[in-house]
């Protein structure tokens, strides 16, 4: 399966982090519908896991980082480079409003 790992780092209080990961997480939800996405906070709340038709994922929260990996099928290998360019782009956006 092809592999998305992207890192950042960041300055945000956790509470805010978490805010702004529940958001990015419902937005990645709203543009995957048609692959029938979910997702569940870890009961910790360290982070979100996710899944949908043809992929798996995890975004994790630190004190200075956060971090999404995302494994994706093999149906969908041929737009794994659109996908790291959108959740690339969603994590700076993330971090940075």
């Amino acid at each position: 399966m092809p592999k998305i790992k992207i890192n950042k780092n960041h300055n945000l209080p956790m509470e805010e982090l978490r805010k702004r990961a529940e958001e990015l997480v419902e937005k990645l939800q709203d543009r995957m519908a048609s692959l029938n996405m979910d997702y569940e906070w870890r009961p910790d709340k360290s982070g979100i896991d996710f899944k949908g038709s043809g992929f798996k994922g995890k975004v994790e929260l630190s004190a200075n980082g956060i971090g999404i990996m995302i494994d994706l099928s093999l149906m969908l290998a041929a737009f794994k480079g659109k996908v790291e360019e959108r959740v690339e782009r969603s994590l700076q956006e993330l971090i940075s409003a």
